[in-house]
C-alpha cells in the first residue's frame, strides 16, 4: 500500500470561509460564506442550514464537500456567525389618558397599541411633567425578548389639563 497518496480530510482546507451577518429569525442559509479555500475544488456550506440561531455571535458548523467525493472525504469546522437583533414591529401605538398640569407622564395611562413580539409600552421619560395643552411625548416599546429584538420608539399625543389653583386664604373685603 502506498500511504503517501492518502490525504487527511482536515488537510483539504487551507482557509475556512467567513460568514456574513444575518438577523434574528433568519436561518443560516441566509448567511453568505466567502473567502474559504481548499484543494481539491469543492464547496463550503453550513452543516445545518435550516438552523435559526439566537441574536449574538456564535460558532456554527460548516462542511467542505470536495467535488470529487469518490476520492476525498468531507471536512467540517466551526465559523463565527453574527446574528443581529430583529426590529420589533409596532402596528399601532397606544393612546394616552389625560393628566392635569403638575402631574408627570407616570400618572398618564397608555392603553391599546399592538406590536410583535409581545412586550410593553412605556413613556420614555416618565418623570417629565409637561405644560398644559396637548403635545407629543415619546413612548418606547420594549419587547419581552430583549436578547433577540430591538426596542422601538414613537410619539403619542398627551393632553395636559389646566390645574385648579389652590387658595389657602381668601382675602377679606374692606
Amino acid at each position: 500500500r502506498d500511504w503517501s497518496s492518502d490525504v487527511c480530510s482536515s488537510d483539504l482546507v487551507t482557509t475556512w470561509p467567513t460568514a456574513s451577518a444575518i438577523t434574528y429569525g433568519q436561518t443560516l442559509a441566509a448567511s453568505i460564506l466567502g473567502g474559504g479555500s481548499a484543494s481539491p475544488a469543492g464547496t463550503f456550506a453550513f452543516t445545518t442550514p435550516s438552523t435559526a440561531p439566537n441574536a449574538g455571535t456564535a460558532l456554527q458548523s460548516v462542511t467542505y464537500t470536495p467535488t470529487d467525493i469518490a476520492d476525498y472525504n468531507t471536512a467540517s469546522s466551526m465559523v463565527s456567525v453574527t446574528v443581529n437583533k430583529a426590529n420589533a414591529v409596532v402596528t399601532s401605538w397606544p393612546m394616552a389618558s389625560a393628566i392635569t398640569y403638575g402631574q408627570s407622564l407616570a400618572a398618564c395611562t397608555l392603553s391599546g397599541g399592538s406590536a410583535t413580539p409581545v412586550g410593553t409600552f412605556t413613556f420614555t421619560t416618565p418623570s417629565t411633567a409637561p405644560s398644559a395643552g396637548t403635545a407629543l411625548q415619546s413612548v418606547t416599546y420594549t419587547p419581552t425578548d430583549i436578547a433577540d429584538y430591538n426596542t422601538a420608539s414613537s410619539m403619542v399625543s398627551v393632553t395636559v389639563n389646566k390645574a385648579n389653583p389652590v387658595v389657602t386664604t381668601w382675602p377679606t373685603a374692606s
